[in-house]
């Protein structure tokens, strides 16, 4: 019985090892990421948030990076806005303090499959992103999608168990 408990003490070291190591990776991907949002690009995202509310991918992305950012899973881009989106130096504070098991493992699934999609097909938010007719409109916007889809991966592989 002992053998066993220390299997499984050293199984969850390693596990915690190999954890730690996929969010050191991802740490530098979500920075690499978060270099190309600019503040000409947060300017645009905000300007362009506020004359198209109702865009459905730029307020997806704005208010997932809110919840996650924030650790509040009601929390929308529109009340934090004034916050985290000051500027792109308190944006990146911000990404940086992110606790990635902050929220449910359900709401990073569920914002996972909203974008990459399930079974072969393609999330609708990567459909929109890349659809054609919008890639001149949501160009400046894709390192917010990136840093966003970081971040997801991120916090789904922090909460495995």
């Amino acid at each position: 019985m002992v053998a066993a408990t220390n299997k499984e003490i050293e199984a969850k070291k390693q596990h915690r090892e190999e954890l730690k190591e996929v969010k050191k990776g991802l740490l530098e991907a979500i920075g690499k990421e978060m270099k190309a949002c600019e503040k000409k690009n947060l300017e645009q995202i905000k300007k362009y948030h506020a004359k198209n509310p109702n865009d459905q991918v730029v307020s997806f992305v704005l208010n997932e990076l809110t919840r996650f950012i924030s650790g509040n899973q009601t929390a929308t881009f529109a009340e934090a806005n004034q916050g985290i989106f000051d500027s792109v130096e308190v944006f990146y504070e911000m990404i940086r303090s992110i606790n990635p098991t902050a929220l449910p493992y359900d709401n990073a699934k569920d914002v996972m499959i909203k974008i990459g999609g399930t079974d072969g097909n393609q999330g609708e938010i990567i459909n929109q992103l890349t659809d054609p007719k919008m890639q001149k409109t949501y160009l400046p916007f894709f390192a917010f999608f990136k840093t966003l889809s970081k971040i997801v991966h991120w916090s789904m592989n922090a909460m495995k168990d």
